[in-house]
């Protein structure tokens, strides 16, 4: 569903139908419906799963353009193994550092 539809269901429902006489503006409505759709995403997030090369060496992996992004759940290193091998991690910023490979 697009903002556009999401907007004219509020409308609906705030019985604010009347194009000529609305009580609240686009705007506001659209600042609402982001903050009800910021929680609800905090609260039910949309699971999004990613691959990053790492540097040899190094324990450290950039996840700056990961967009959207609100909380890393788990680490995954060597990805791909079964069973899986997920690392205990520090997250600052934009930074996921490997603490103990196992």
């Amino acid at each position: 569903m697009n903002l556009v539809d999401m907007r004219a269901i509020v409308r609906r429902d705030l019985h604010d139908e009347d194009a000529n006489n609305y009580r609240w503006t686009n705007d506001e409505l659209d600042r609402h419906i982001g903050h009800a759709v910021k929680d609800y995403s905090e609260a039910v997030p949309y699971q999004q799963k990613t691959v990053k090369a790492t540097t040899s060496g190094s324990r450290e992996i950039d996840i700056s353009a990961l967009s959207d992004r609100i909380m890393v759940e788990a680490v995954e290193y060597p990805a791909g193994m079964f069973p899986c091998r997920f690392q205990r991690f520090s997250l600052w910023g934009d930074t996921v550092t490997l603490l103990f490979l196992t």
